[in-house]
């Protein structure tokens, strides 16, 4: 039998339509949208085929979150970022099963899932394939934990040289990164609904701007207060002094 979890997957894949709508709030209201999501990961027995390590570090510290904007942004300046990347290098080739082996087992198992969905909804699966889809579900969401897991050993591993401080700013950057706003409001944790007005905010304070308009005064309060956040304020202040100088100390460290 299945779980009612499985149950509902399956009602959803063979269902006659699946509608969906979006509701989008107007700037600096307090309605709320779903939240960004993450993606998934997967664990395998060890293959020697894959047992490498990454070739190239600035693609590996900026999946992890410690690219040059988040650790400046943080408060790490440029004379802490050789050693942290070279933490971060020898933490990859210690990993129990190498990233990139997680990797293949996400995409696999994502591949699958989605090869699944599409024989489900377009009616041409069968009975057996139907049966299968909640295991290979469950599959993808091992893969997804297992990845997920490693990129955060990975994060503690590099960070254990900074500051409390510091690796909770990092943490919080980390975090909140899927809402794609500038990285000092980043360092702070929000509710959707917070999150959501001040996205609007900030894009009615860009699009007013551009268009050579007056601001949204609510915007604009809402923005002030965030901007004298004390966390937010020191991030900002970070980013203007130090980014140049973190960025080439990363940029020679990770060899982008």
């Amino acid at each position: 039998m299945f779980s009612l979890t499985a149950r509902a997957s399956l009602a959803r894949l063979t269902g006659c339509a699946l509608g969906f709508s979006m509701l989008f709030a107007p700037a600096c209201s307090n309605a709320a949208t779903a939240a960004p999501t993450t993606n998934f990961a997967v664990a395998s027995p060890p293959s020697s085929a894959l047992r490498t390590t990454t070739t190239n570090l600035a693609v590996l510290a900026t999946r992890v979150g410690l690219d040059a904007e988040s650790l400046t942004a943080s408060g790490v300046t440029s004379g802490s970022v050789a050693s942290l990347v070279a933490a971060l290098a020898v933490a990859e080739g210690d990993l129990p099963t190498p990233l990139a082996q997680l990797d293949a087992t996400y995409t696999s198992a994502r591949a699958s899932v989605r090869a699944a969905e599409r024989k489900i909804q377009g009616g041409t699966a069968t009975a057996s394939e139907i049966a299968d889809f909640p295991a290979q579900e469950q599959a993808l969401a091992n893969a997804q934990a297992a990845r997920d897991g490693a990129l955060d050993s990975l994060f503690t591993s590099a960070t254990a040289g900074l500051t409390a401080g510091q690796r909770t700013a990092l943490s919080a950057i980390r975090a909140n990164r899927s809402w794609k706003l500038p990285t000092e409001f980043l360092v702070t944790s929000r509710t959707e609904a917070e999150w959501i007005a001040l996205r609007d905010a900030l894009s009615n304070e860009r699009t007013a701007a551009k268009n050579g308009d007056t601001p949204n005064s609510a915007c604009q309060a809402l923005l002030g207060t965030e901007r004298a956040n004390a966390s937010v304020a020191a991030a900002k202040t970070a980013l203007d002094t130090n980014l140049a100088s973190v960025t080439s100390a990363w940029n020679a460290a990770t060899n982008a």
